[in-house]
Formats: structure tokens, sequence, C-alpha cells
């Protein structure tokens, strides 16, 4: 099975910390008007895991060497072993730089796959999240194209698709609309798309319903841990009601 990380943010620290599985620490961002390293509440004395850096703000001045280079004092004194960039902006070349920056410093990078090509020292984060096709035949591909590189994001899967439904593309879902939606109804797993599925019918509507639980996310890391992927990376909030199944798994 892959090693788990728990993406967490400064207040859930000790929360998350209670099952035993190691945490990357959701604290860091690139400064307001400069590029300069900004730290969240987080304690003192955190210690080792990941650093997690955001793009919410990415100024266009200050030097990224320099900014480089208080991250890696960060990392080495928090004995973090990684950064894991969780850039939600379109790839840029601004990030890019940052990164690169970052590489020269010779911090272990964990990068969105938009900027897997661009940057062949990073491993790359391959959601686990797929509403079509094959899950293995994806995971596949996605090993074909950055060879014992990837990282999966463990993503729970959670979407309602009207049927008909020409576009292909379904509604997410916040848990408390999945368990809505499953009220009272018969669900079933998909080997194909290692996630469970049900059909739904209001009136004369009909839908259909997609999502994982913790066996499916299990099967998710067994089938990758099986590909060789070593690590996997998880958004604390969204697996919280799951953990105890899955670092029940991490143990095997």
């Amino acid at each position: 099975m892959p090693e788990l990380y728990l993406l967490t943010a400064p207040e859930q620290t000790r929360q998350a910390g209670q099952w035993g599985l190691p945490l990357a620490h959701l604290a860091y961002g690139m400064g307001q008007a400069a590029l300069a390293l900004t730290v969240g509440a987080l304690a003192l004395t955190v210690r080792r895991g990941w650093m997690v850096l955001t793009d919410r703000l990415q100024p266009d001045e200050g030097d990224p060497a320099a900014f480089a280079a208080q991250v890696e004092q960060e990392c080495r004194r928090r004995q973090y072993s990684a950064v894991m960039a969780d850039f939600e902006r379109p790839a840029n070349d601004r990030a890019f730089a940052i990164l690169s920056a970052l590489a020269r410093q010779n911090l272990p990078l964990i990068v969105p796959a938009a900027y897997g090509d661009a940057l062949p020292w990073a491993r790359v984060l391959v959601d686990s999240a797929i509403s079509g096709g094959d899950w293995e035949d994806y995971l596949s591909a996605q090993l074909a194209r950055w060879p014992g590189r990837v990282v999966l994001a463990l993503h729970p899967l959670r979407m309602r698709f009207p049927l008909p439904c020409p576009s292909g593309e379904g509604t997410p879902l916040h848990a408390g609309e999945l368990a809505q939606a499953l009220e009272g109804r018969q669900s079933f797993f998909s080997r194909e798309l290692a996630c469970r599925y049900c059909t739904c019918r209001e009136a004369d509507t009909f839908s259909f319903v997609l999502f994982d639980d913790a066996a499916s996310l299990q099967y998710k890391l067994r089938l990758a841990g099986g590909h060789g992927v070593q690590t996997a990376a998880a958004l604390y909030p969204e697996v919280a009601g799951l953990l105890p199944d899955l670092t029940a798994g991490q143990q095997e």
C-alpha cells in the first residue's frame, strides 16, 4: 500500500495527527506585495512531513531564488521531507520559475500534472477521481507518462449525472447531498471505475451517482501500490470519516 499523507490545516494538526499518518502542512504561501514565504498559525513544535505551498497569492515582484532559500531554511528547520505545490492557478511562467528555483535548492518537489512534463525531476500528483473509462488503464497511462514519479492524489469521488447525459458532465456533491441521494437506495461496486454507483429516480427524473467509500479508496490504493506507486495524499477533511478503515489498510 502507498504511504498516505494527510493534507492538514494548522488548526487540524492535533486532530489529524492522532491517526498516526504523516502530515502535509497546509500553512505556507508566497507573500502579498512581494515574493516571500508566509506561514500560518502552525505550532512551533511541528516537525516532519511535507510543506504544502499554495499559490492563492503569486506576487509579480521578488526573486524566486531568494524565496527558494527561505523555503529551504524552513524545510531544514522543520525537517520536512518534500515540498508539495498545491497550485490552483493555470500553469504560468512565474510559477515555473519559482518551482525551478526550489529544485535548485535540492528540495524534493511534488507538483500538479500541469507542471509534470516541464519539471522532470519532480514527482507528479495524479487525481484518483475519474468518472469514465477504466481506472487501472487510466493509472497505467499516468505511470507511462511519468514513470516512477506518480503521487496519487486520493480524492473521494462524489458526482451525480443526469440520465441521459450526452455531455458526460456531472455535478459534484458534498457529503450531505451524497448521503441524501443514497438514502434507502442500494449501491454497487464497479471494478472498472474503482468506485461505487447507484441509480436514483425522483418523479420522472433519473440520475446516476458515482461515489467513493473507504473500501473503494482502499481498492485504488492497492491497485496503485501494485503498480509501484509508493505515496498518496488526501485532504484531511475529505477523508476524516473514512480514516478508521483507511488507517487499517495502511497497516497491511
